[in-house]
């Protein structure tokens, strides 16, 4: 046996739509999903303890703040100050595997993903260090910062009155990691499939960065990968398939402003004002909330196709197009 201990500096829930509750139940569901599940890697089990991160969100609660802070301020050194909302989680692996280090921070990374996708968008896990011991003596130890913030941006649209927004569905926490697990995002290095290209680009944009010209060009790659064919007219197909698969005819004026866009970028011809300055004219304030809100939109878009893939256990899509005739 190999026991992992992740410390995670902050295991709050960082969005007002969840409740500490939802993320005790979160990670409780997690210990049940893990308790030496086998993996696609290596024909390896993984059994997670999270009683520590319990304890804590459950200390956390409305009702028990108060004595927890009093409590928590008396045990840390002021000269040496450890995260106040920092805990740890616990992954014993049933035997050795190679790159060990690689494959936690792949397993943590599908986990948050899973957390997000089935509706737990507010569990976070932030400031991620791990050491391996086995047999109570330290194997090998290792030490990054994986800063997995929320993919928020899906859900809030979603809680929105707008009747623009696709809706998304509160998923088993089993059906999507087993979902996301067949697509070998803990064994491959490079993006493959569809799938595997979206899930790369939610995790790289979970990390709280602000958004950048690129997540344009990643959004709508995701998205003809998913739904066009290689010869087939970007603006004119995606739209007649994006309003196919999300069941609506809302997507018209998100697809033709999202292409202009990104025209405007790959042809030097957009200017981005973000960055150190913070100072906005009224018109480049306007441009930034246009901005935020198509990359919002489109990570909504991606959500809710990654869910319906989910939903009905298929890999992508086979589109057909009936052609009627009339004389005139």
């Amino acid at each position: 046996m190999i026991d992992i201990v992740v410390n995670i500096g902050n295991v709050t829930p960082m969005n007002e739509g969840v409740d500490d509750e939802t993320a005790i139940a979160a990670w409780k569901t997690i210990e049940k999903t893990f308790n030496f599940r086998p993996v696609k890697y290596e024909g390896v089990k993984v059994k997670i303890n999270a009683c520590e991160i319990i304890d804590l969100l459950e200390n956390t609660s409305e009702e028990n703040y108060k004595n927890f802070f009093k409590k928590r301020e008396s045990e840390i050194d002021a000269l040496s100050p450890q995260p106040l909302f920092s805990s740890k989680l616990i992954i014993t692996l049933d035997k050795e595997i190679p790159k060990v280090r690689e494959f936690i921070r792949r397993l943590l990374e599908l986990i948050f993903l899973s957390m997000n996708l089935c509706g737990w968008n507010g569990v976070t896990l932030y400031q991620i260090q791990f050491e391996t011991f086995m047999d109570n003596k330290i194997l090998k130890a290792d030490d990054f910062n994986l800063c997995l913030g929320n993919i928020d941006a899906g859900w809030h649209l979603n809680k929105s009155q707008s009747k623009k927004e696709p809706r998304l569905t509160e998923l088993p926490f089993e059906q999507v990691f087993t979902y996301l697990e067949k697509s070998d995002f803990l064994t491959l290095d490079r993006c493959s499939t569809s799938i595997h290209k979206a899930m790369k680009f939610l995790i790289k944009r979970s990390d709280g960065e602000s958004y950048s010209e690129y997540d344009i060009v990643e959004i709508l790659s995701i998205l003809e990968s998913f739904l066009l064919s290689k010869n087939e007219g970007k603006s004119s197909g995606l739209k007649i398939k994006l309003n196919t698969v999300l069941g609506t005819n809302k997507a018209d004026e998100w697809v033709t402003k999202i292409y202009k866009l990104r025209s405007s970028i790959v042809h030097g011809d957009y200017c981005p004002f973000w960055g150190n300055n913070i100072f906005f004219t009224k018109e480049e304030e306007k441009e930034y909330i246009r901005f935020y809100k198509l990359i919002d939109h489109g990570i909504l878009i991606v959500h809710k196709i990654i869910q319906d893939l989910i939903i009905h256990d298929t890999k992508g899509y086979l589109f057909e197009y009936d052609i009627k005739m009339t004389r005139i």
